[in-house]
């Protein structure tokens, strides 16, 4: 007995079993592809067929694009274009129609089917016609239109507005608000941005040199820290003799017997004590901080030279280097 379909079950059936021969009849585009992508192309089909015959037209739509992007071949743009149409779709399906006539203009098959749904979709979707003096990629609200670089693209969208997004190579990008009509169109001529000038690396430094130092101060710092350690130094000594010597420890014994503490002499000794041990801290203070000063914040060394210029500077420079000793604080410098 045989069975026979009616309705828009039979509809479909016939439809997709002609996609489904247009596939097998297509073995050198096979060979061609990838076998991954083969493989893949032929689970999207297979996806696509199960949501079209349940009416899912939408999810029909997206797996049948996804075999056609994997292994490009006509029946598979057919079935993507009547599921976008089906799922009113009307963009969408009107720019795969122009992707058929582009691709496969002598297919006789796709050529009648995509002047059918120009023809219905032209008056209520907006075209847009795009061209660079480069290829580059189009996306629609974050959407990619093609899966492929052109100079020119032509592609439709509904009414509303949209945004697009041209891309070139080198991450070279532009965005394009459009306001889109029922029935209108729009031409757009945009140029790629200049590539980008990439940073130039700072010269490597030479072979055994010295590494850049970060220490903030100069010699200068370090040699006042010296002299006012100097200088402390000498003061204290001077005011150490001064105590021993004026009144003396002999004056204070005979002068100051029965008075105690309150005897001129004794307090005028106290006084240069007191002196004495100041300026012992505060010069003991200022060679400290000179020392850390020179250890860790001072640049000693120059900025390498050329071997010419470092030889002369060495025969008429001066040599500088911070010496230090327990109690004192120095220089050392070669001429």
């Amino acid at each position: 007995m045989r069975r026979v379909l009616a309705g828009p079950a039979a509809t479909a059936a016939l439809v997709l079993a002609a996609c489904a021969t247009s596939w097998v009849a297509q073995p050198s585009r096979a060979l061609a592809a990838d076998a991954d992508q083969l493989s893949f192309a032929a689970h999207e089909h297979d996806l696509g067929y199960r949501a079209y015959v349940a009416k899912s037209f939408d999810e029909a739509a997206t797996h049948f694009e996804n075999a056609f992007f994997a292994a490009p071949n006509p029946a598979e743009l057919r079935s993507a274009i009547r599921a976008r149409k089906e799922a009113g779709e009307l963009a969408r399906a009107a720019t795969l129609a122009v992707v058929g006539q582009r691709k496969y203009a002598g297919d006789a098959s796709i050529g009648k089917l995509a002047d059918e749904v120009l023809a219905e979709a032209k008056p209520k979707v907006y075209e847009v016609r795009l061209a660079s003096g480069t290829e580059c990629n189009v996306a629609v609200d974050d959407k990619v239109v093609l899966a492929e670089r052109l100079r020119e693209q032509r592609f439709f969208v509904e009414p509303g507005k949209h945004e697009l997004d041209v891309g070139w190579s080198d991450d070279r990008t532009k965005r394009v608000p459009i306001v889109a009509t029922a029935g209108g169109s729009q031409s757009l001529a945009l140029e790629a941005p200049p590539i980008p000038a990439k940073p130039v690396p700072p010269p490597p430094s030479a072979a055994g040199g010295p590494a850049p130092s970060s220490r903030p101060l100069g010699p200068a710092v370090f040699l006042v820290g010296a002299v006012l350690t100097a200088a402390g130094a000498g003061v204290t000594i001077w005011s150490g003799i001064d105590t021993e010597n004026h009144p003396g420890t002999a004056a204070v014994k005979s002068d100051c017997v029965g008075q105690g503490t309150s005897c001129p002499q004794y307090q005028q000794g106290l006084d240069a004590q007191r002196r004495t041990n100041i300026l012992l801290a505060a010069t003991g203070g200022v060679a400290a901080v000179t020392l850390v000063v020179g250890v860790f914040f001072t640049q000693w060394s120059h900025v390498e030279r050329p071997m010419a210029e470092s030889a002369a500077t060495t025969r008429a420079g001066i040599t500088v280097e911070p010496t230090f000793g327990l109690g004192q604080a120095g220089l050392i410098g070669s001429f």
